[in-house]
């Protein structure tokens, strides 16, 4: 195996409830808030592991990420990304990679970002996460750093751009421990610590010293965890809260009460078949049993039915050059063959299956093991508070998954599913073709050369059937827009960012 398959990608934690009140203010011509302006969004979980960004799932905490912290790069709609903390870069060869550090930089506490804080930042970013490739730094004067790594890293800049490239001032570098506290970043806000209640409400004010303080829309920023849809919704309509994640059923009671409904690309909806050595379920270490568990699904129905989104067969992300789109419709719903693949396979009167949840997604599984029953695959359900659920999952307990994943690119995405090491790939399956067609496109700087091996890759683990693809699921969004404009998604995440946000004239 080579280097590359040393790379694991995070996951996060979960959170509690409850709900704030908020008001806003106006804005004029230059992005700067005319007077006094405050915005409440409610966010899903609480951060896990405190403040610590090492330890947080962009997907989950990007807003939080995104007002403490800042990166090197930002990420924008279009895929592109501008510059943050770094205002140049580049690949000087096929390992080494260039950047010029913005200067005048400082962090909440008033410390300076240097060279050396950048390379001891980068240096503890490469241990075990999404910058595992990275083997060293060099310091090249007061503002620039040079990245050696192990091979090409085509998602580099995407990284960069997401929790991996979240800077930490020297404080919480010195003590991690004091991160669990409060954050020690460089970001748009700084952190109100006794306005803030844990688990419950933090609180931000704009931060007069950011490097681009100019286009910071609000005065105070708040954010509310509020773990129900229902719930949220709620907070929005009786105006505690600004914004808020959203489910579809609210959606149509959204547009009717007058708030806006952002859709984006969402996250991979998809059963994983955990236990591919067949452990403790003999029938999924054969490739036929799972294949006939994907036809015996009917996506199509699932997706009229329960919840909108993009039907596919394959899991890679429509938003990732992974994806290829005659991959979609491999697995038609056809229980005919399914039952004779199970059994060709030895099991005509079918098995059990536990598959585990959350109780988010109770009602998706639901729907999977209704279609599963028809064939005699016995669906064994499951189901766990996320808080219950994340450790056990994560520990590799149950034989099979349903969950939604999010993208963090090609080559995080089959690094945690198809590499021994991968932080989805919780009981270690090794697959040394998995792993070779993971290589020849982890490691190729062409970029159609590139496309054509992850698409290789894609369609082996779409044939092998490791997962259950249901549906490149939508993502909604609410907002009150006489309250707050700019609500903007950064391609490949699910939340939009607060980079964009602006009180409303």
């Amino acid at each position: 195996m080579k280097n590359s398959a040393r790379m694991i990608a995070a996951v996060a934690a979960a959170g509690m409830v409850l709900a704030l009140a908020a008001c806003s203010g106006t804005s004029n011509d230059s992005g700067k808030s005319a007077g006094p302006a405050s915005i409440t969004l409610a966010i899903e979980r609480a951060p896990g592991g405190g403040w610590d960004p090492t330890k947080w799932n962009w997907s989950t905490f990007a807003q939080l990420s995104q007002a403490s912290y800042d990166g090197y790069l930002h990420g924008n709609p279009d895929g592109s990304f501008s510059p943050a903390l770094a205002t140049a870069w580049k690949w000087t060869s096929d390992t080494d990679f260039e950047m010029t550090l913005r200067s005048g930089v400082t962090f909440a506490d008033g410390e300076k970002m240097t060279a050396d804080v950048v390379k001891q930042n980068l240096e503890l970013q490469s241990k075990g996460q999404a910058l595992s490739l990275l083997k060293s730094v060099d310091v090249a004067g007061d503002d620039k750093v040079i990245l050696h790594f192990a091979s090409f890293f085509p998602d580099l800049e995407l990284v960069l751009s997401q929790q991996a490239g979240l800077v930490i001032g020297p404080k919480g570098l010195a003590d991690p421990a004091s991160l669990s506290e409060a954050p020690d970043g460089a970001g748009p806000y700084t952190f109100e610590k006794s306005k803030s209640v844990s688990e419950s409400t933090y609180v931000f004010s704009k931060n007069p010293d950011y490097w681009d303080a100019k286009k910071v829309g609000f005065d105070t920023m708040t954010f509310k965890v509020i773990d129900d849809a229902q719930a949220a919704f709620s907070a929005l309509q009786s105006g505690q809260i600004d914004m808020s994640w959203a489910r579809y059923p609210n959606v149509d009671a959204a547009k009717g009460a007058g708030f806006k409904v952002f859709e984006g690309a969402g996250s991979m909806l998809m059963v994983q078949f955990v236990d591919m050595a067949g452990k403790d379920v003999p029938a999924l270490a054969d490739e036929r049993v799972r294949q006939a568990i994907n036809y015996a699904v009917d996506r199509e129905a699932y997706e009229k039915n329960v919840s909108p989104g993009r039907v596919t067969s394959q899991w890679a992300n429509s938003e990732t050059e992974a994806y290829d789109k005659s991959l979609d419709d491999t697995y038609t719903y056809d229980v005919a063959k399914a039952k004779e693949l199970l059994a060709a396979a030895g099991y005509p009167d079918g098995f059990t299956l536990p598959i585990s949840t959350t109780t988010t997604n109770q009602t998706a599984l639901e729907a999977i093991a209704g279609d599963l029953a028809k064939v005699g695959v016995k669906v064994q359900q499951i189901v766990k508070p996320i808080a219950e659920w994340v450790p056990a999952a994560t520990a590799g307990q149950f034989p099979a998954i349903l969950v939604p994943l999010s993208s963090n690119g090609s080559y995080t995405d089959f690094a945690s599913l198809v590499l021994p090491t991968g932080s989805i790939n919780t009981r270690h399956y090794d697959d040394q073709k998995a792993v070779e067609l993971f290589d020849a496109a982890a490691t190729q700087r062409d970029t159609d050369k590139r496309i054509t091996a992850w698409h290789a890759l894609s369609k082996y683990v779409t044939d092998d059937a490791w997962t259950l693809p249901m549906q490149q699921t939508t993502t909604f969004y609410f907002y009150n827009d006489k309250k707050v404009t700019g609500v903007k998604r950064v391609k490949g995440t699910l939340l939009p960012a607060i980079y964009w946000l602006q009180p409303a004239a």
